[in-house]
């Protein structure tokens, strides 16, 4: 499970975290996933998905790159699990996010919905230019 978390609240408005469970009824204390590149960034509206190969993914919207903060700044973001191992993930293990959508779509994506098959990620978002949807390979 990835959720939005204020943990860090002083510092950032909120992170990105991930719990697992083996049964779904008990779950493991939270692991920081994603916090953001700079201080007063939020990382938001997290998705998850599990590769064909048995990583983890995420996808998030974040305002980290820009001075002004908030959502009409907020960009979509992926991240992968460089490991299957779930007892070694942590945000290190992840990979450097990159932005879901070209610059060309505006100031903003967010408000994402995430769906995966196979290694193709199928991402839809809200943007300046309107309702956007951006396909990624991941094999």
């Amino acid at each position: 499970m990835a959720i939005e978390s204020n943990k860090y609240s002083d510092t950032y408005p909120f992170v990105i975290q991930i719990l697992f469970s083996e049964n779904g009824l008990d779950w493991s204390e939270p692991r920081d996933a994603y916090i953001p590149s700079t201080e007063g960034s939020k990382a938001a509206a997290p998705g998850i998905f599990e590769t064909a190969d048995g990583r983890l993914a995420l996808t998030f919207q974040t305002d980290e790159d820009k001075a002004e903060k908030g959502d009409g700044v907020s960009v979509a973001k992926l991240i992968v699990a460089g490991t299957k191992c779930l007892a070694l993930l942590s945000a290190a293990a992840f990979s450097e996010a990159v932005d879901l959508f070209p610059e060309e779509y505006g100031a903003y994506s967010n408000w994402g919905g995430v769906f995966f098959d196979g290694n193709t990620v199928f991402y839809c978002a809200g943007t300046k230019k309107g309702a956007a949807v951006n396909i990624i390979d991941l094999s």
